[in-house]
């Protein structure tokens, strides 16, 4: 849904889009590392996402138009299929390697810790699903903030 507003801003001679929506997935990453021990999924998590997910969109609309913009009229169709598959495949290569660092931050396996990914009440286990989810948002905010470090660099000042 707002992903078609920012879409607009791609248009404008000067775009600190993705660099803004960088800083607020960083911020909104960073926030989940801090709330992760003992979370308030309501209070805390979701408007954490939510902001997340607006950064994204700060991010993504503008960038794929600009990604399209640079391509010549008869090669749309390529550049966009080169721009989906790019997507998918750093989709792929996130999941799999935050699913690493969830699994390496929940930690050894011990009395009433049976494993990451195993069901279990125990407060040990919940504490240690906390530090790997609060491995994966350290890992998620420092790549926002990375992201947003080189999107500032970039971003093209308006003509005098």
């Amino acid at each position: 849904m707002l992903s078609l507003a920012f879409a607009e801003m791609a248009t404008l001679p000067v775009t600190a889009a993705p660099f803004a929506g960088a800083v607020i997935v960083a911020v909104a990453q960073f926030g989940l590392v801090l709330v992760a021990a003992a979370p308030d999924f309501w209070l805390e998590i979701f408007p954490l996402t939510i902001l997340s997910g607006f950064g994204i969109a700060l991010v993504v609309a503008p960038l794929t138009i600009a990604v399209m913009a640079e391509a010549a009229d008869d090669e749309q169709g390529a550049a966009s299929g080169i721009n989906n598959v790019v997507a998918r495949a750093a989709t792929l290569v996130a999941v799999a390697l935050l699913g690493r660092i969830a699994a390496m931050g929940y930690g050894p396996q011990g009395e009433g810790v049976p494993g990451f990914g195993l069901p279990s009440a125990t407060p040990a286990h919940v504490a240690a699903t906390g530090q790997a989810f609060a491995a994966m948002a350290g890992v998620a905010a420092i790549c926002a903030l990375a992201s947003a470090i080189v999107s500032g660099l970039r971003i093209r000042r308006r003509p005098s």
